[in-house]
């Protein structure tokens, strides 16, 4: 198990599913925003969780992260779900320069170490484990038919699905200068796949 130190100001939990959550009492969570996720190769994964925690608990940020090395092996094996592998860590801004203030802290805070690419997800400018989306953060308690739909200003729903590929609801901007250009990286550039033989996490068709 992936262990951290207490802190009286947050209330630690554990439930069915594969993380640990540390809510700083008082913070209020938006139940949709943009959120943030770590990753990590598997032998930085405490070290990493330490130092985000410490991150979070000195500026007072809710946070959950993957509850063993167990399940983290899991969670980044070849035969996980694409959509949800690597998010060793989630944080939960309040708002959209709150996150920009993260992403930027935790790139520095984590310079030194890579982890696996988070397909959901935006990768934070060229940062090498740090990575974002647009979703809900919690799902309305009342279980109603918008339970798990993101809503606009203006009314709009759009689900909140998952894909192995970053998605925002048309109603979001990405916000400038968040994610390097594709001709920062004209590698890409060279490549035209023209089709899958087999999904698979670990990035291998077979």
């Amino acid at each position: 198990m992936y262990i951290l130190p207490a802190k009286y100001n947050y209330v630690k939990k554990e439930n069915e599913n594969i993380f640990t959550y540390y809510f700083l009492i008082n913070y209020e969570i938006p139940r949709e925003g943009w959120k943030i996720h770590i990753s990590s190769s598997l032998g930085d994964a405490q070290n990493i969780i330490t130092i985000i925690a410490n991150y979070c608990y000195a500026n007072n940020i809710s946070f959950k992260h993957v509850r063993d090395e167990a399940l983290y092996l899991e969670n980044i094996s070849s035969e996980a779900n694409s959509a949800e592998s690597g998010k060793l860590i989630t944080i939960y801004p309040q708002n959209e320069q709150h996150a920009l203030k993260i992403m930027s802290d935790c790139t520095k805070l984590l310079s030194t170490m890579a982890g696996p690419n988070i397909l959901s997800d935006y990768q934070f400018k060229n940062s090498k484990n740090v990575f974002f989306r647009y979703g809900l953060n919690y799902a309305s308690k009342n279980r109603n038919p918008d339970t798990f739909n993101l809503i606009s200003p203006k009314g709009e729903k759009q689900p909140d699905s998952v894909q192995p590929f970053p998605k925002l609801p048309k109603w979001i901007q990405l916000p400038q200068n968040w994610v390097l250009n594709v001709s920062d990286n004209d590698n890409i550039l060279k490549y035209h796949p023209f089709a899958i033989l087999k999904r698979n996490n670990g990035g291998k068709g077979r």
